[in-house]
């Protein structure tokens, strides 16, 4: 798979993407934005509607690189952490609260 496969590929500006093979190559500078679906797996709940709704591809590669980026990058795995507190946006209708 290539980030050019994710639906959230034209509106995205993550610089680190599971999808991408080289993603080990990329620069994640602090405050940068972090990928929707990287942010959303940090988050235990989340993970059964991701299964649901990704293609399967899509979410076996996102579970294959997010242990390795957030043993690589750690402002990366600092920011998923405090993602992983939040409730899932995934599934939800938007401009709704949770």
């Amino acid at each position: 798979m290539n980030p050019s496969d994710c639906a959230k590929y034209e509106s995205c500006s993550a610089p680190i993407c599971p999808l991408d093979p080289d993603w080990r190559k990329r620069n994640h500078l602090k405050g940068e934005r972090v990928c929707f679906y990287l942010t959303e797996y940090a988050k235990p709940a989340a993970r059964p509607i991701l299964r649901g709704c990704l293609a399967g591809e899509h979410y076996q590669a996102l579970a294959k690189a997010y242990p390795d980026i957030i043993a690589t990058l750690g402002h990366l795995r600092r920011q998923l952490r405090r993602s992983s507190k939040n409730p899932p946006r995934i599934g939800r209708t938007p401009g709704r609260a949770a």
